[in-house]
């Protein structure tokens, strides 16, 4: 919360500018993200009740509409055969029914989500987020500080802070420990709201600490907690934060060459499943990023599960700015896209000719976010329906992390798309694996359980089947996802391939692609260099 300089006057004229006890407020990576449907409960569903929720945070925070506030966390297993536990405990606030509205102007990051049929593109994210008079003359504000995610309540002049109760239902028991924390006990685990606390800014700017307490009661299986003060200042606001002490920060050892350095997802550690898999540059020096991440989704209700092993694709472009410290690697935006099951990113790729971004990987979902929605039937590839046990994806994205295209690619065996590479003339280049046995009897398009296969001619290598084992492919599309070329490459062993690159003297009969990867034929095993023309 933003530092105000004036009287007691200027407090009760602006309660949205009350400063934070430690005033490191909106330092830090979390971020609240405004939902329209992009989080999606156990069962599937989009969850419509949710208004904003905190990104990048240790617990998940999810401010929800009527006053209702629900915190998840999730407890790993630690057996790939048994789904991981996830939890719920929802906060409500007494006698009121306020719907949570931003404070303030959006911050610079925007995302943009694709799961199966759902999209939404260019969603803001704030650094505070309120119930306004959740009870008469007290507002509760939830932003983020250097540390992670903080609330609080300000009880203006004439307000009554004995009118602040907090429901709280799905715990098994509620405590203050002597830190001064308060703990909300499930299942062998707690939510621990932290460092609670109450102060005042007086004329002269100071902070004045008051002593606090609280007490919890029994309610129709809601454990209601109410807040005891010590004298204070009835003129002059009252806040009540809760949240984690400042991000001390401190020597993290190393090379003073480090330019700098961030994570990309929430500090969980045991849930997080958060990778990054590939990175290119665009023409200004920002980079861009793929991974894939299996942070919990929304559960339906305490005590059911958050996710079920299953990971999403993101996108995410940091801006490069050396000269200012303040800019440098500030992240863009990121762009989300998932389909129903396992979705794992491998390749990335920026296109200079068509000023595009192309990701290639794999899923083994059933529904994949296509672009366009319905088939073009216009001759380009489109291939919507999964044939194997993991499907490869092909997807295009503008700079702006906007999905423009994006389809299946497989047959009825494993498929994944392992590098991908751009050429000077628009045409993009996904090699993958594949174990399926044949290739497609509809030719440049997918047609029953073979893999699409393209025969360019002009004496091309072409291999209409696989050979044994998994196979190395080409598929090679124009800009408009026409594929101009598609062949199996590989032997009676097990090949693959694993990187690629493109060089040229900027003249179409000098242009190479060079593939690298392994072979395996009994009885030896070896490397495997080619270049496609």
């Amino acid at each position: 919360m933003v530092l105000l300089f004036g009287t007691p006057l200027l407090y009760a004229q602006d309660p949205d500018s009350i400063r934070d006890y430690h005033g490191d407020e909106f330092e830090g990576h979390s971020v609240l993200r405004r939902c329209v449907g992009q989080i999606f409960n156990s069962n599937g569903t989009s969850e419509g009740s949710i208004s904003y929720y905190h990104e990048r945070a240790d617990l998940g925070i999810f401010l929800r509409k009527s006053s209702k506030v629900s915190f998840t966390y999730s407890i790993e297993v630690g057996d790939s055969s048994v789904p991981d536990l996830g939890y719920r405990i929802d906060m409500n606030f007494f006698g009121a029914t306020q719907d949570p509205v931003a404070i303030g102007d959006p911050v610079s990051e925007l995302c943009n989500y694709y799961r199966g049929s759902f999209s939404a593109e260019a969603i803001e994210a704030y650094n505070k987020v309120s119930y306004i008079s959740l009870w008469e003359s007290i507002n509760a504000y939830f932003y983020h500080a250097s540390s992670g995610p903080r609330m609080a309540f300000v009880v203006m002049p004439g307000g009554d802070p004995e009118e602040i109760k907090i429901g709280f239902t799905g715990q098994d028991s509620i405590k203050v420990d002597l830190d001064g924390a308060l703990r909300l006990y499930l299942s062998g685990g707690w939510i621990k709201l932290e460092q609670a606390v109450a102060y005042q800014v007086d004329a002269n700017n100071d902070v004045v600490p008051i002593s606090w307490t609280a007490t919890y009661e029994a309610n129709n299986g809601t454990g209601v907690v109410k807040f005891g003060f010590d004298t204070y200042d009835e003129g002059l606001p009252l806040i009540f934060q809760i949240g984690y002490l400042p991000d001390q920060g401190g020597a993290m050892g190393g090379s003073d060459n480090l330019t700098w350095s961030t994570s990309a997802g929430r500090d969980i550690g045991y849930a997080g499943y958060d990778y990054i898999m590939a990175g290119d540059k665009l023409p200004d020096h920002d980079l861009i990023v793929t991974g894939a991440t299996a942070d919990p989704l929304f559960p339906a209700q305490t005590g059911t599960l958050l996710f079920a092993q299953n990971k999403d694709v993101f996108v995410s472009r940091y801006n490069y700015a050396p000269s200012d410290s303040e800019s440098d690697a500030e992240l863009i935006w990121t762009t989300f896209i998932s389909g129903s099951g396992y979705d794992m990113p491998i390749a990335m790729k920026y296109g200079a000719a068509h000023e595009r971004i192309y990701v290639g990987g794999y899923t083994n979902g059933t529904s994949w976010p296509m672009r366009p929605f319905s088939n073009p039937a216009d001759g380009t590839y489109y291939q919507s329906s999964t044939g194997g046990q993991t499907e490869g994806f092909m997807i295009k994205l503008t700079e702006d992390g906007i999905l423009e295209r994006s389809t299946l690619y497989g047959g009825a065996g494993h498929d994944i798309v392992t590098t991908v590479v751009a050429d000077d003339f628009g045409g993009i280049h996904f090699f993958g694996i594949t174990d399926t046995e044949d290739g497609s009897t509809t030719p440049c398009q997918p047609s029953g359980s073979g893999l699409a296969v393209c025969d360019p001619g002009n004496n091309a290598y072409f291999q209409n089947n696989n050979a044994g084992g998994f196979d190395m492919f080409i598929a090679r599309f124009d800009a408009d996802f026409n594929l101009t070329y598609g062949s199996f490459i590989g032997g009676a062993g097990d090949d693959r391939v694993f990187d690629s690159d493109y060089y040229s003297s900027n003249s179409d009969s000098s242009a190479r692609i060079a593939i690298a990867g392994g072979t395996v034929r009994a009885p030896i095993s070896g490397a495997v260099f080619c270049k496609v023309s």
